[in-house]
């Protein structure tokens, strides 16, 4: 829904926080196709992992590697939602200057090269074992090779900081300097409004509060697995898992449904006509104000006159 939006109203990528939110979707959309691939979510066997090779599926695919690249990318987007709202309230005359079309290509690359290196140590903890039949059995979960055991703790820690704390961080951060900001400035406060700032905290606090319930299960489960407290590939496992894949299922609608231009766009899917830069149903309306104005005309004129009734608005 908002991809199909953006893409019929091209004007809307325009901004930067609808091309940040378009991004978004996609990538949402990437996850859903890698929980398709992945064995063992949906699919017990998958009929095409010969077809990929035995030891590139085990480590892209049935590692995780390719479903939490693609989550955690979602993850680092909201960060970047974040820093957008946060210039376009505070920092309104940096916000053009900072916010152009270069900067946001390297701003997608950058996110996406943290998200794999970030996730880079998955296809290290699986191997694939030919002797076994299926494709969810041949994929043996092991410890990293070469690692000692302190180091194989310390880097599940570091995973936890990278793919939780701190974008949690940061957007906590960033959410509140923008609600304070706001609160103290009263040329903020007048031009922004009441009904905006309210705006703006109900989705801070919902999207904060959905990256922490979602993924803090799953990333405390990986560093007590660092720590040889759990295994992988168990029925918890999987369950932290499911919890965390809920967050990119939720994120195009907690950040879409804040904003009156994609509401609008969103009912015009269903119920015809298009949204502008404004999110107004632009044939729909002009229609009405067409047949309003004749109506009103006609209404003025006698029967002697009204032959010379205008056709159409000046």
């Amino acid at each position: 829904m908002v991809c199909t939006v953006n893409m019929k109203n091209k004007d809307m990528l325009r901004s930067p926080y609808n091309v940040n939110l378009f991004h978004l979707a996609i990538t949402d959309l990437l996850v859903s196709t890698a929980i398709l691939l992945t064995p063992g979510f949906i699919f017990q066997e998958i009929p095409f992992a010969p077809v990929l090779g035995g030891e590139i599926f085990c480590r892209v695919i049935s590692s995780h590697f390719l479903t939490f690249s693609t989550a955690t990318t979602s993850v680092y987007i909201t960060v970047a939602l974040a820093t957008e709202r946060w210039y376009a309230v505070a920092r309104p005359l940096e916000y053009r200057a900072k916010f152009h079309k270069k900067r946001l290509v390297c701003e997608t690359f950058t996110i996406w090269v943290l998200s794999l290196g970030a996730n880079s140590l998955l296809p290290l903890e699986v191997k694939y074992n030919p002797e076994k039949n299926s494709a969810l059995e041949s994929c043996e979960v092991v410890k990293i090779p070469f690692v000692d055991p302190p180091i194989h703790k310390l880097l599940g820690i570091v995973q936890l900081a990278f793919k939780f704390v701190i974008p949690f961080a940061i957007n906590c951060n960033l959410y509140l300097r923008v609600l304070a900001e706001t609160r103290k400035s009263r040329v903020l406060s007048r031009r922004i409004g009441s009904h905006m700032r309210h705006n703006i905290s109900r989705m801070a606090a919902v999207s904060t509060l959905v990256l922490a319930f979602c993924w803090l299960p799953n990333q405390v489960f990986y560093v007590c697995f660092a720590f040889d407290l759990v295994q992988l590939n168990t029925p918890a496992h999987f369950t932290t898992i499911v919890i965390a894949l809920i967050n990119p299922c939720l994120n195009p609608f907690i950040f879409a449904f804040h904003s009156v231009q994609y509401r609008r766009g969103f009912r015009n899917l269903f119920c015809g006509g298009y949204a502008d830069e404004n999110g107004d149903k632009l044939k729909q309306t002009e229609n009405k104000r067409l047949h309003k104005f004749r109506h009103t005309q006609l209404s003025h004129c006698g029967p002697e006159n009204l032959s010379q009734a205008p056709s159409s608005p000046v």
